[in-house]
């Protein structure tokens, strides 16, 4: 940003100083022309005069231009750090809200200018984040606990059906009620 704003400076002051001193060289030579028309004496010839003010003007606008655009670049340096200091503060800001702090948000200065504006757009976003990571605790609780239920029936009907000397159809019942059980995991997972 700020070389940007220095060479456009730089470019306009070298369109300036040549259009100034181009300017100044006519009007010299037609005031030239109007003491030469006039009968005017001079010390030195009007044509000297002209020049060396001429050399004069192009002395201090050669020697000024490089003073001119390193002080334009300090101040476009300036104002430029200045712009963005707000940036880099929301920033520094937004890099401290991690998955645990979503609830919190940047502060909104000026609601109205383009720096407010980023911010609300960033805090929405972590709105938005901090929801869809409620969501899916919540699902995750709520997946935990369905899960949860049919494995502890295989494990009771596994643990009853180990504990004593079943007869074959009792056998066959308590594997039948795991199948079961087996089958509303597979559903469950399916739909997860």
């Amino acid at each position: 940003l700020t070389a940007w704003y220095t060479a456009v400076l730089a470019l306009m002051l070298v369109v300036y100083a040549a259009v100034t001193f181009f300017a100044v060289r006519h009007e010299f030579r037609e005031q030239l022309e109007q003491e030469a028309d006039a009968g005017q004496i001079a010390t030195s010839t009007p044509e000297e005069r002209v020049e060396q003010e001429l050399g004069e003007i192009l002395l201090v606008l050669v020697l000024g231009l490089p003073v001119v655009v390193v002080l334009a670049g300090a101040g476009g340096y300036v104002l430029a750090r200045r712009a963005l200091a707000p940036i880099d503060h929301l920033a520094a800001k937004a890099h401290r809200i991690t998955a645990d702090r979503l609830h919190d948000r940047l502060s909104v200065p000026n609601a109205h200018d383009e720096i407010g504006r980023l911010a609300a757009v960033i805090n929405d976003t972590f709105a938005r984040l901090e929801s869809s990571f409620a969501q899916l605790r919540r699902f995750t609780a709520d997946a935990s606990h369905e899960l949860r239920t049919p494995l502890s029936v295989i494990r009771g009907i596994g643990e009853l059906g180990l504990r004593e000397t079943r007869t074959p159809a009792e056998y066959k019942d308590a594997m039948g009620s795991m199948l079961e059980e087996v089958d509303r995991l597979t559903r469950l997972v399916d739909t997860l």
